[in-house]
């Protein structure tokens, strides 16, 4: 059996499903990238740790992490090797940024004391309301259930873990896909995700302050399409997919 977790299967699971018995897809819109297979083909989503399945109300969370519970949160992902423009980006308009609104943002491991330094520079000018709004993390572990929990919108790379996560969380959402992934997958994630109404897209080179922030202002401003994006990203998660997968595993032996 071969699980294919995006929107565009990779070279190995290309050539492996040709000669299994049984494949299972986290975006339906993989099926016609699969000519050649022989076996079921079965739409089953992605599995999602346990832990982000469970949740607690948005102000106690924005609370835990030491945040203003009556003010709306953004969440900035960039996995835990951090992305590197997005990083930029924050930094080269922070003050535009902070200003509006709170921001909780993941930068990475590997990325961190850079950052630490760079912050430190660019914001020394800055006011004081605007640094409150503003932390930074090397890596969210233990508090990313937290750090969900409390978002309002969830800025992220478009990777198949991180859309199912979001979409397991009913977060709206804002997708920035990696520009040089294998296959230009994220984009085609991004996009296939968007077209349930629960993300929208910013290309890389598209990333524009007026455009982001204009963004986050709709989605944050506006409780219907907020709402609605919510509702779209829980109907995109599909909570059994672990099941489906082992059930789909245990029927090949039988």
């Amino acid at each position: 059996m071969v699980h294919e977790s995006d929107a565009v299967p990779g070279l190995t699971n290309t050539i492996s499903a040709r000669g299994a018995r049984a494949l299972a897809l986290a975006f339906s819109a993989a099926a016609m990238r699969f000519k050649k297979v022989k076996g079921s083909v079965t739409v089953v989503g992605n599995p999602v740790r346990a832990e982000l399945l469970q949740s607690m109300p948005p102000e106690q969370a924005k609370t835990a992490l030491g945040f203003n519970s009556a003010k709306p949160l953004v969440l900035i992902l960039g996995g835990s090797q951090g992305a590197g423009r997005l990083n930029d980006f924050v930094l080269e308009n922070f003050d535009s940024l902070a200003a509006k609104f709170q921001i909780l943002h993941q930068v990475g491991k590997e990325k961190f004391k850079d950052y630490q330094a760079q912050y430190d520079f660019i914001t020394k000018n800055s006011s004081p309301a605007a640094k409150s709004n503003y932390k930074f993390v090397a890596f969210l572990e233990k508090d990313l259930n937290a750090a969900m929990d409390a978002a309002d919108l969830i800025v992220s790379r478009a990777g198949a873990g991180a859309i199912f996560e979001i979409a397991a969380k009913k977060k709206p959402s804002i997708l920035i896909p990696f520009p040089d992934a294998a296959g230009d997958h994220q984009t085609q994630n991004a996009y296939e995700y968007a077209a349930s109404g629960a993300a929208v897209v910013i290309e890389q080179e598209n990333l524009l302050p007026s455009i982001f922030i204009s963004q986050i202002e709709k989605i944050i401003n506006t409780p219907d399409v907020r709402n609605k994006m919510s509702a779209a990203a829980g109907d995109f998660f599909t909570p059994d997919a672990t099941d489906k997968i082992a059930t789909l595993i245990l029927e090949l032996w039988r």
